[in-house]
């Protein structure tokens, strides 16, 4: 039965990079295939969920690891209803089922955190062993209604059971034509993250590299957010491909060729997403037709499980080899599919590197930016230059683990969403990123750190080699803090940051950040980040927000109205250290009151700080009273009382 507006409307697109192909030589076109599914806007009812965490219990998984996982299993198993089921599954080099696949009543969520807080480290790894136990647990309880899903997580190669790479996504691909869908959760740099993302992508499912132990949590409960906001189910593409031709699918979606049909399975598609399928079709010369014609056709099934079905045509003219020529290509669609492309040979690269071969990895880069050099933007070509270099040179796995990730996401479509942890150290906000100790300064404009360049986030970034002519070593003396790089808001500017310090967490993304309660304050400026209205003392001003400075600080004129209660030594590179009277000053942001402790800078470093109207920072005292949103891209600070 064919659902046309009940719960929405699935939106296709399909588009072609060229609109002719010549008659007389092999040709090859770019096919575009963009899937939209049903908004669920305030949906007040969803599918239910049957889902199996498998969790690694092996030795390596000791300690804080294991901490994590039992925290993050934990909370996916209270974000249940009680329409939804869940089992946990250990392993080692033993498989154990804690729990079995049944409602969660609150009863049944008491004995199932209790099983899983019981968890102990054991010995090997028989990944496969766990994985396809759960994956049983599932299959007893699964039924047309339920998304069923394995959350599968490890931090280390399979030394027990199934190891071979082709044998374990022949598995995942057949419990996913049965229902069942894995999404697999790597943690810290033991594993094999091609196997997981094999395993994934023939499961139907996600891959996550959880390089932070605290975004185990994190990353559990997006991926339970993504499931209850399914809303188009067993997504299909049919394609009928005309005579003398193949098509090859990019980006590891699952797909199989029936006679004249290729079918692509995109598994579930949640609201709010868009997914984009890029298809390579290899035309033989000699075509005797006028037009050749693609039939496009999506089919998924909504929560009530009436069938959408959405159809496009793509048509092809046949002509000349000199009227082909002049026919331009679609520079928006081959941009776009150029970032696909070179991130698919970048994944095949970095298998290559990782098996020994560095000059094949090396080559294949090459080889791919010159194809793809002309759609591709210049920090992009930047980022992969310096990325064939490190390939040559030969990548430690924590490298090699955070390029696989951006390349899948890459590949994919998925925005960018990292966690990092963060705490105050001597009244500074100080986050660990990738290995560095990074000073958080969304005061200032540029960033500082040793070498040229920061590859973070997808992007080469530039990098002073100093803060205002202070060397790091130097400031991290000062501050008493280890100091390894200043994170400024050139780096900031396109994306949403976090910082949570009652959870000590750090988030950076490029999605929008979700509509959460709180008080918003105007963003003035991304070179540094200063808010209004906001006043201080009973006086108006903008104020800049400094997560990087230990106190706060107003004007001379404003503390002259104020009474000090102590005395306090700073340092700010410019002026290096100074003495100043503290003050309790009341503040009012946009209706919000609040104290802080503020000091007065010295003459010189006022006059260069506050200007235009601004007359005070506001410093990490802030960060300490709330969740503070950085909405770069959308030029707003949220305020959020902490959790």
């Amino acid at each position: 039965m064919k659902e046309t507006g009940k719960e929405g409307k699935v939106i296709l697109k399909a588009s072609v990079d060229k609109p002719v192909i010549a008659r007389d030589k092999p040709g090859m076109r770019i096919l575009e295939i963009v899937v939209t599914p049903p908004e669920t806007k305030d949906k007040k009812e969803r599918a239910p969920l049957n889902l199996s965490l498998v969790l690694d219990r092996s030795g390596s998984m000791s300690g804080d690891k294991l901490h994590f996982v039992k925290q993050a299993a934990a909370q996916v198993i209270d974000l249940l209803s009680e329409t939804d089921q869940a089992s946990v599954t250990v392993y080692d080099n033993y498989v154990e089922t804690l729990f079995p696949a049944i409602p969660m009543t609150d009863q049944n969520k008491v004995q199932a955190r209790t099983s899983i807080q019981e968890v102990r480290t054991g010995g090997s790894t028989n990944l496969s062993g766990g994985w396809l136990k759960g994956c049983k647990e599932i299959a007893k309880t699964a039924n047309e209604s339920t998304i069923n899903r394995t959350l599968l997580l490890t931090d280390g190669l399979a030394n027990q059971g199934i190891r071979d790479i082709d044998e374990l996504s022949t598995h995942a691909r057949e419990l996913f034509e049965r229902g069942i869908s894995t999404s697999c959760f790597g943690v810290g740099a033991g594993y094999n993250e091609h196997i997981l993302e094999a395993m994934a992508n023939s499961g139907g499912g996600n891959f996550h590299f959880l390089e932070t132990l605290s975004a185990i949590p994190v990353v559990f409960e997006r991926e339970f957010k993504e499931l209850i906001n399914v809303s188009l189910r067993d997504v299909e593409i049919t394609l009928k491909l005309p005579p003398q031709t193949k098509a090859e699918v990019t980006a590891g979606w699952q797909s199989k060729k029936i006679e004249d049909q290729l079918k692509i399975f995109l598994g579930n598609l949640y609201s709010g997403q868009k997914q984009s399928i890029y298809i390579k079709i290899d035309f033989d010369e000699g075509l005797d037709c006028d037009e050749i014609i693609v039939p496009v056709i999506v089919r998924g099934k909504g929560d009530t499980q009436f069938l959408y079905e959405e159809t496009e045509t793509v048509t092809l003219k046949t002509v000349s080899l000199d009227e082909e020529a002049a026919n331009e290509l679609d520079a928006e669609l081959m941009a776009r599919f150029a970032l696909v492309d070179v991130a698919e040979k970048a994944n095949e690269a970095l298998k290559r590197e990782r098996a020994g071969d560095r000059n094949g990895a090396s080559h294949l880069m090459q080889e791919s930016l010159q194809e793809n050099r002309s759609y591709l933007p210049a920090p992009m070509i930047e980022k992969y230059q310096y990325m064939e270099t490190q390939m040559r040179e030969g990548m430690s796995e924590d490298v090699r683990k955070r390029h696989h990730r951006q390349e899948y996401e890459n590949r994919r479509g998925r925005g960018i969403v990292r966690h990092y942890n963060v705490k105050l150290v001597n009244g500074r906000l100080v986050a660990e990123i990738e290995g560095r100790s990074v000073l958080v300064a969304s005061g200032f404009p540029t960033s500082a750190g040793e070498g040229r360049n920061w590859y973070f986030l997808n992007e080469l970034h530039p990098l002073r080699p100093d803060h205002e002519g202070v060397s790091l070593e130097l400031l991290s003396k000062k501050l008493g803090i280890q100091v390894d790089m200043l994170l400024g808001t050139d780096i900031m500017y396109k994306y949403n940051v976090t910082i949570d310090l009652f959870r000590q967490r750090m988030q950076f993304t490029q999605n929008p950040l979700p509509q959460y309660s709180g008080v918003r304050v105007a963003m003035d400026s991304t070179w540094g980040v200063k808010i209004s209205p906001c006043s201080v003392a009973g006086q108006p001003c903008r104020m800049i927000v400094d997560s990087s400075a230990k106190l706060s600080y107003v004007d001379h004129e404003i503390a002259a109205q104020l009474s000090p209660i102590g005395k306090e030594t700073d340092f700010y590179a410019s002026v290096g250290e100074f003495e100043t009277p503290v003050y309790e000053v009341p503040v009012q942001v946009s209706g919000l009151d609040f104290t802080v402790r503020c000091g007065v800078l010295p003459r010189l470093l006022e006059k260069t700080l506050f200007v235009r109207g601004k007359r005070g920072i506001i410093g990490s005292e802030l960060f300490q009273k709330y969740v503070v949103d950085l909405a770069f891209p959308e030029k707003y600070v949220l305020l959020q009382p902490g959790k």
